[in-house]
């Protein structure tokens, strides 16, 4: 089904494991390499992001189209999300951030991730809507979630260099 080149259990490591080591080591004043969020927001962003994969906003899927699947084959792709693409629900200036602290909404995501999984685990084929992807499956999540920790990660430079695209001789078999 998919093109993506990592396996299911290297993502589920990256969301599990690698990515609380990794923002223990973003702090509060934490500068982005691109883009005007700040730690806390894209913090926010992304427990946002899972909690939109488990249904929780009751998004209308978009109807099927060429266009549609152009962007789900964009997904599975092995190639990072672009610096510049804009996200259609965010205005234009941040809003406030929600948690109390940068550790509190790091602790939240976290929690979400593990709702993320314990969600699908209890109900496999659940699906989500993704209001530019579409209606996505377990796995289609999981490379989202993937890809879009991957990109935050690196725009806060918790990541120096790209994962994507993922050399030929690297790819596990899945």
């Amino acid at each position: 089904m998919s093109d993506f080149p990592y396996s299911e259990a290297e993502i589920i490591d990256f969301l599990q494991r690698d990515v609380p080591r990794l923002l223990v080591h973003l702090g509060p004043i934490q500068v982005p390499n691109w883009g005007q969020m700040t730690a806390q927001h894209m913090v926010e962003h992304l427990t946002g992001a899972v909690r939109l994969s488990m249904g929780r906003y009751g998004l209308p899927a978009p109807p099927p189209s060429p266009a549609l699947d152009e962007v789900q084959a964009y997904l599975q792709a092995d190639a990072p999300f672009n610096i510049s693409t804009p996200n259609p629900a965010t205005a234009r200036k941040l809003g406030p951030v929600h948690q109390p602290s940068l550790a509190a909404a790091i602790s939240l995501l976290l929690l979400t991730l593990d709702e993320f999984f314990d969600h699908y685990a209890q109900q496999p084929a659940a699906t989500a809507v993704h209001p530019a992807f579409g209606n996505l499956n377990f796995r289609q999540w999981q490379v989202f979630h993937f890809k879009h920790f991957h990109h935050h990660l690196r725009q806060f430079g918790l990541i120096p260099t790209s994962l994507l695209p993922r050399p030929l001789g690297a790819r596990q078999s899945n």
